[in-house]
Parts: structure tokens; C-alpha cells; sequence
């Protein structure tokens, strides 16, 4: 199937917009909660008996997830997936 700019943008458009809504679940939810108390007070949220590193090391696979999705759009949008390797 051929796609033309247009429905590329809205392609990036639809994929953005669902990206949204989750990151907007994930800091309204409890483990996003505790999240936000980490980034206040660290040593409060160990002595709460949160495990901090876990909670840290979930959130930067979240993001690594995220940052994977722009950049799958950012290649299919600018060809560079369909580039020969080696010539």
C-alpha cells in the first residue's frame, strides 16, 4: 500500500495522540504517583518502603518504549528504513 504525505501526517497524528493518552494514564496512576514522589523526595519514598530503583528503572523502559515509537515513525516518514545497507 502506497501512503502520500498526507495520510503519513495522520498516521503520526493518530500514533501521537494514543501516545498521549497513555502517558497521560501512567502519571495519573498510582505507580505514577509514586513516581512523582521519587522526583520530590527520594528518601521519603524508601523509607515509605517503595522500592525507588525498580520504580526509576520501569520508568526509563517506558520511556526507552516511547522514544522507539518516534523513532519507527521519524524513519518511516523519512525513508530511512528503506535505504540499502550496503551498495
Amino acid at each position: 500500500m502506497k501512503m502520500d504525505e498526507t495520510s503519513y501526517y495522520y498516521l503520526a497524528f493518530i500514533i501521537f495522540i494514543v501516545c498521549l493518552f497513555l502517558i497521560y494514564r501512567f502519571i495519573k496512576s498510582p505507580f505514577g504517583q509514586v513516581l512523582q514522589g521519587i522526583r520530590e523526595n527520594e528518601p521519603r519514598m524508601t523509607a515509605l518502603g517503595y522500592n525507588v530503583w525498580l520504580h526509576k528503572y520501569i520508568a526509563f523502559i517506558v520511556g526507552a518504549i516511547f522514544g522507539a515509537i518516534a523513532g519507527i515513525i521519524f524513519a518511516t516518514i523519512t525513508g530511512l528504513w528503506r535505504q540499502p545497507i550496503s551498495e
